[in-house]
């Protein structure tokens, strides 16, 4: 699952297995959002119809989307050069 952060809020979805979308106020509530996603599906869908990446055992893998961070993030000018110069 990639999360991203928005403006106002977070968001995930998975790069391998169509339909899983999850968002939150936090990346937390995002993970909590993503396994009730996939619990849905199962609830509702034949499992025929499930994504082969839910059947039996798995694991997710959850990254955050840096870029998107970054932008939101306004670090102080000179930040990094303090950083390195330390």
């Amino acid at each position: 699952m990639i999360i991203e952060k928005s403006s106002d809020f977070f968001s995930g979805y998975s790069e391998n297995c169509d339909g899983i979308y999850a968002a939150g106020e936090s990346v937390e509530a995002v993970k909590t959002d993503t396994l009730k996603a996939i619990e849905l599906i199962k609830k509702n869908l034949p499992e025929d119809r499930w994504p082969e990446q839910i059947k039996g055992e798995f694991e997710i893998e959850y990254r955050l989307d840096i870029e998107s961070l970054l932008k939101l993030t306004a670090l102080p000018t000179g930040f990094i050069n303090s950083q390195v110069n330390c």
